[in-house]
């Protein structure tokens, strides 16, 4: 039987469906990439706001990016998304892509 673990990545949840060791080893990795030190150096690599608040950012980005937690943010209503994502999808399919 598989087991499911599903983590919190900055907003992206992601869904492991594996077995024993694989899912070890898949929970090490999302956890590691969560860690303050993980989350400081892609701030720095990426320019982005590190996803854990504990993470300080990278002084070569102070003067451009918020502070944490950055007030204000919006927050996505994921189930209006998903009521609406099928819609959304044939219309980039047969607007954009087709083009």
């Amino acid at each position: 039987m598989r087991k499911i673990s599903r983590h919190l990545f900055g907003s992206v949840f992601l869904a492991f469906s594996l077995l024993g060791e694989q899912l070890a080893a898949a929970e090490a990795f999302v956890n590691h990439l969560l860690s303050p030190e993980s989350q400081t150096l892609m701030a720095s690599i990426a320019g982005t706001i590190p996803a854990n608040p504990k993470a300080p950012v990278p002084d070569k980005l102070k003067a451009v990016l918020p502070g944490l937690p950055v007030p204000n943010v919006y927050n996505v209503d994921w189930l209006e998304v998903n009521k609406h994502y099928s819609d959304w999808q044939d219309t980039w399919a047969r607007e954009i892509q087709a083009h």
